[in-house]
């Protein structure tokens, strides 16, 4: 016997519903997964520019001796050509295009292949590993930062939206290698990501790196 059009109707009600309930569950699950794979990405990133400056006179790469010097982009390069980074996936988080480049020096790596910024000492000179452990060394991109001049101050940083993670949070490393994932907290219409910098953190003149 065929089903009538109230069984089909009260079936497919029942389907709907066990799609919403299963739905949130696995959304949840792949956006927290997807947080757990860039904070994975960025203490291998953090790791390799502290072994860059570990061979290169205790100073993090900048993009010295390529065409983007004091860019993100730049940076990416000293790692790759210097093998460190292994393959350029690490410089992905969601936003940027996979590099798909041929060039044996990664020459036409492109700013919008990567989802990192990072901190700088200038935008020529590589920040010194003498820098302070709660100084952010990298971050997920599309933020502007001012660093603090003096301790005692901290950086709630008011999230734009144009990064990886739009809204929802950062990630963050420090120069202690401490890689999080900063989760924004809703304050008025805005997204804010606390305590991005803490009072702890000493002050100091350094330069956002952008691509």
């Amino acid at each position: 016997m065929g089903f009538t059009r109230r069984e089909l109707l009260f079936g497919l009600a029942v389907l709907i519903a066990a799609v919403i309930v299963v739905t949130g569950p696995v959304s949840q699950y792949l956006a927290q997964s997807r947080i757990a794979h860039a904070v994975q990405k960025g203490r291998e990133l953090n790791l390799l520019l502290s072994q860059y400056a570990l061979d290169n006179d205790d100073t993090y790469p900048i993009g010295q001796g390529t065409t983007a010097l004091g860019k993100s982009e730049g940076i990416a390069r000293n790692l790759l050509n210097d093998k460190y980074a292994s393959t350029p996936d690490i410089f992905v988080l969601g936003k940027a295009l996979a590099y798909t480049g041929t060039a044996v020096d990664f020459s036409d790596f492109a700013a919008n292949q990567i989802d990192w910024d990072f901190t700088a000492a200038t935008s020529t000179t590589g920040l010194p590993a003498s820098a302070p452990g709660l100084l952010p060394t990298l971050y997920a991109t599309g933020e502007t930062v001012s660093y603090p001049a003096a301790t005692g101050t901290v950086v709630d940083l008011t999230l734009s939206g144009n990064g990886p993670f739009g809204l929802k949070g950062m990630v963050v490393g420090y120069k202690n290698n401490a890689v999080i994932f900063i989760p924004a907290t809703p304050i008025g219409s805005q997204a804010v990501a606390k305590g991005f910098i803490l009072p702890a953190f000493p002050g100091g003149s350094y330069t956002q790196i952008k691509p």
